[in-house]
């Protein structure tokens, strides 16, 4: 299965959040009920063996039963099932970085990953 991948740029200060339309590889919608376990890998974009930081989410707290349409979800008009906020102190570079961020998804049936390229953007000086 090629993962689905994501692109977003976000200023070195913020605390991005991830979203996705997550599915299982018959093509339905994954739901908490099946997945057993997420977990969460920061590497360098440039040299993704050099891993940064990792999480394990709650799957309640981070998957979705039904999609969620919302103002932060700008992808189409169906929405997203995954939605994870990065905590505070896991994506520490100064300046203009790239990240790889892959969520690995372990289901009853299924491992599924899902990548983002994460851009960090400079916040400019006002000195």
């Amino acid at each position: 299965m090629t993962p689905e991948t994501y692109e977003f740029s976000f200023y070195e200060s913020g605390r991005p959040t991830l979203l996705a339309r997550v599915t299982n590889a018959d093509g339905t919608l994954i739901t908490q009920a099946v997945i057993s376990s997420i977990a969460v890998s920061i590497r360098s974009y440039d040299d993704p063996t050099e891993e940064l930081s990792s999480d394990v989410p709650v799957v309640a707290a981070t998957v979705f039963d039904t999609l969620q349409n919302d103002d932060v979800w700008n992808e189409d008009e169906e929405g997203y099932n995954f939605r994870y906020i990065i905590p505070a102190g896991k994506m520490t570079k100064d300046d203009q970085y790239s990240y790889l961020i892959e969520v690995v998804f372990t289901s009853t049936t299924d491992t599924i990953p899902v990548l983002w390229k994460a851009n960090q953007l400079e916040v400019a000086s006002t000195a």
